[in-house]
């Protein structure tokens, strides 16, 4: 599971550079999607922490800040 998370969030932020989006915009949103979504996740609540370091602090590796078509 965490490794699906890191792809995607991954991914996400690769979309956002290529569109011009330099500011941590996913970190922000964290606090959004856990509070709408832990009713149904309650892992988001302790995954939370983890998924904003993820966003903002986890450097890429090698080759992965290439995105495919």
């Amino acid at each position: 599971r965490g490794y699906v998370l890191r792809r995607l969030l991954r991914r996400a932020l690769t979309r956002m550079n290529l569109l011009g989006v330099e500011e941590p915009f996913l970190a922000h949103a964290v606090d959004s999607v856990v509070d709408t979504m832990s009713g149904r996740y309650p892992i988001l609540l302790e995954r939370r922490r983890i998924t904003v370091w993820l966003i903002t602090e986890d450097p890429p590796r090698e080759g992965e800040r290439q995105s495919r078509p």
